[in-house]
């Protein structure tokens, strides 16, 4: 079902990166020396990769599947929107896991 409404509005998967790749520098600066809520807000974005990813659907599938790498471009909308699905949980684990170090100070 959201394979089909991607590749159907091709327009959507590019303006969602595009948002959060925006989104997340903002967020980042801001979320800077604040752990706590970096790795709470971490946990929060892991929910919908972990729906979309591990959750089966109840469906039959008879078609085969052929195997082969394609750089994400806007034509690809699944390869994007699989990327796009993965940034904030790393953004906002590499500025909870900052080592200490942060726009404050250490």
């Amino acid at each position: 079902m959201v394979t089909t409404f991607l590749v159907t509005h091709r327009w959507v998967s590019v303006t969602v990166f595009g948002v959060i790749v925006l989104l997340g520098l903002l967020a980042g600066g801001w979320l800077a020396g604040r752990r706590r809520v970096s790795w709470t807000l971490f946990g929060l974005t892991l929910v919908p990769v972990v729906l979309l990813t591990l959750v089966p659907s109840s469906r039959e599938v008879f078609e085969r599947c052929a195997v082969g790498w394609a750089l994400p471009t806007p034509g690809r909308v699944e390869v994007l929107a699989n990327v796009s699905l993965f940034i904030p949980p790393v953004l906002l684990a590499a500025v909870g896991g900052d080592g200490g170090l942060s726009a404050t100070g250490p």
